[in-house]
């Protein structure tokens, strides 16, 4: 009632979603909503899944039949239907290019809500971890969702691939979590992560009143919409009350009584004359410009309108298509559409570097120009960097001025005081760049994902790198070579033959270098586990396995213990000349990207196909540092290395 007072229904649909199961209770729901100037769809929501969850897929459905059938739709708002309240037109407020979030009150942040503790701790996929890293956040709402409809489309279908990851977690959590940890940026179809918009509580469009205060009732008249949830506080129903008495007693429709003009009446009676939104699903159609709209519309127009959207063929939810295709009801003209497969929109793709230092920072901040520069591709994958706490006003200020890192995550040395490996460390280079690099799975944001040294730089589209790793479909990956005695000081062939029991005769330790580890854990989940636990154990029996301790400051080395938990899992690396990933030192009279490869034994090798390598690893600190930087220069000509200073291995 209250949207159909507010909004002409020439330009907006209002439509209401059902599970009403039976063709008796179908019909009357459709009689009822025709009554008001609404269309009803009707789906079935797959068994084990909340009515909250299955909503979302079902939305999902909804707006894809819309954009093949009804292009004219532009907006789409997607509200709770029992407790939210029209005081305007709302429809025009919604950004064509985005999808905008409500906040609720920021009085009360995520962590100290018990509600959202529950669902985001409780739920398996995130737990203590991710509740700790959202915990400072506001709380935003899954009741009132709203954006143009192509950023719709890809803000559903990145949530409810989420919510299929993460086995149907309570709605709202999966949204706060995936809203906070960029989890909407980084779908596919936003477009470079500038396409969300947060409407808070106290901004005054959109108020959510679940943990609302008395002192917001004086505000209450001057939003467009007001979301009043569970809480049964006198003050509110009597708004509610008092406000439908009122559209009841002007007709309940467009520009009925006191409403009037082209942009709809207010039912809350306030002075602000607020541009527009929608209802559990509501869509705008048209230019949006409302131009010719002075008058209430008239029955038959009401009537065709209900027509026109009715032509929309709804969609019933199911987990497997073929199974509800075979039960559907003769009565029910619903069709059936599953989820998108996990490795869509929300399943998330990054790059991850550590950056224990202010010139590791540096370098890191480097890459990234690099890869910008030399990678147009799409996607567009974001970059994360694990930083120290000391160097988080140093990201701030990058950020600032360029916006390199899309993920900030800071190291905390004191969480892993019970895994036994900081006693164990012996130099910095232990201490700051082994030890972060067997723990780091924990800190990266995303679920499939390349770690990249800071002193490595991009030179060509990175395409074929994930490819290569893809095809692999191993959990982990990295370049390297599945025999070479020299590799490991030249002593790798006698540890395989007598400190590693069970290889079998003639094998080795592989080569594995760790300039570019891949990880995808959903391919082997235990797998992937148990490399983790490998890779610790061969640094804490570092000695008792022979490895050397040759590192230049005397300390070990992070790639044989890659090696040990390679051989573990029976993972193989890509073959550093078969699949032409990273080579090595390029010298700076030497042309980037490069098709040399001088490691493996062979100082004026290339690769097999001829192809060029996008990455290049420099070590800068064996002689290499001036091939470095001027490399790094060609490659990002016209753009101001803002942060200095001499370059660091």
């Amino acid at each position: 009632m209250s949207f159909r007072a507010t909004h002409d229904p020439r330009e907006h649909a209002l439509v209401l979603a059902s599970t009403a199961k039976t063709p008796a209770a179908q019909k009357s729901w459709r009689a009822w909503a025709e009554r008001r100037g609404a269309v009803v769809w009707f789906f079935a929501p797959e068994a084990r899944t909340e009515i909250v969850v299955a909503r979302f897929y079902a939305y999902l459905a909804y707006v894809r039949a819309l954009r093949a059938s009804r292009p004219s739709v532009n907006r789409v708002a997607m509200m709770d239907a029992t407790d939210v309240i029209f005081n305007a037109p709302f429809m025009r407020a919604i950004p064509l290019d985005a999808i905008a979030l409500v906040e609720e009150p920021a009085t009360l942040k995520i962590g100290a809500c018990e509600w959202h503790e529950r669902w985001i701790r409780g739920c398996a996929a995130y737990g203590e971890r991710v509740f700790a890293r959202v915990a400072n956040e506001s709380r935003v709402c899954a009741g009132t969702i709203a954006g143009g409809i192509a950023a719709t489309e890809t803000f559903l279908t990145a949530f409810t691939n989420e919510l299929t990851r993460t086995k149907y977690c309570n709605d709202q959590g999966v949204l706060n979590v995936m809203t906070h940890t960029g989890g909407f940026r980084r779908a596919r179809g936003y477009g470079g992560g500038t396409t969300q918009t947060t409407w808070t509580h106290e901004d005054g469009l959109v108020m959510s009143l679940n943990t609302g205060s008395r002192a917001d009732a004086s505000r209450l008249p001057d939003a467009a919409v007001v979301h009043f949830g569970d809480s049964p506080e006198p003050w509110k129903r009597a708004y509610i009350e008092n406000a439908l008495r009122r559209i009841e007693k002007e007709g309940g429709t467009f520009g009925g009584g006191g409403g009037g003009g082209g942009g709809g009446g207010r039912v809350g009676g306030g002075k602000r004359a607020t541009p527009s939104l929608g209802d559990d699903v509501a869509v705008e159609r048209g230019d949006g410009s409302g131009a010719g709209r002075k008058t209430a519309p008239t029955n038959a127009e009401v009537e065709a309108e209900m027509v026109w959207l009715r032509g929309v063929k709804p969609f019933r939810y199911e987990e497997e298509a073929a199974a509800s295709a075979a039960e559907a009801d003769a009565d029910d003209e619903t069709t059936t559409e599953t989820p998108p497969p996990v490795d869509g929109g929300a399943r998330s793709t990054g790059y991850f570097l550590v950056a224990l230092g202010t010139q590791f920072v540096n370098e890191a901040a480097r890459f990234v120009r690099a890869l910008r520069a030399s990678d147009s591709s799409s996607p567009r994958y974001p970059v994360a960097v694990l930083i120290l706490p000391s160097d988080v006003a140093r990201v701030d200020d990058v950020n600032a001025k360029e916006a390199l890192f899309d993920d900030v995550v800071t190291y905390d040395e004191a969480k892993h005081a019970a895994d036994g490996l900081r006693q164990l460390a012996r130099t910095n280079h232990e201490r700051y760049n082994i030890l972060p690099r067997l723990r780091l799975w924990e800190y990266v944001p995303y679920d499939e994902y390349l770690v990249v040294d800071a002193d490595v730089l991009c030179s060509a589209p990175m395409g074929d790198v994930w490819a290569y790793h893809r095809a692999k479909k191993q959990p982990v990956g990295a370049s390297g070579l599945e025999t070479d005695c020299a590799w490991h000081f030249g002593h790798v062939c006698e540890i395989s033959r007598e400190k590693m029991p069970g290889m079998r005769p003639g094998a080795q330790l592989p080569h594995v270098h760790a300039g570019a580890v891949y990880v995808d854990a959903s391919i082997d989940p235990a797998g992937f586990d148990a490399f983790k636990t490998h890779a610790m154990d061969a640094f804490k029996r570092y000695d008792e396995f022979g490895f050397k301790s040759l590192h230049r400051d005397g300390g070990k080395v992070l790639e044989i213990c890659l090696s040990y938990a390679f051989w573990k899992g029976g993972y193989a690396p890509l073959d550093f000349y078969d699949a032409p990933v990273i080579n090595f030192n390029v010298r700076a009279n030497e042309k980037l990207p490069s098709s040399a490869q001088r490691i493996g034994g062979r100082p004026d090798g290339r690769s097999t196909s001829g192809k060029t390598y996008p990455l290049t690893h420099y070590f800068v600190k064996a002689g290499f540092e001036k091939d470095y930087q001027s490399h790094y220069e060609a490659l990002v000509t016209g753009k101001k290395d803002i942060m200095r200073t001499r370059v660091s291995a």
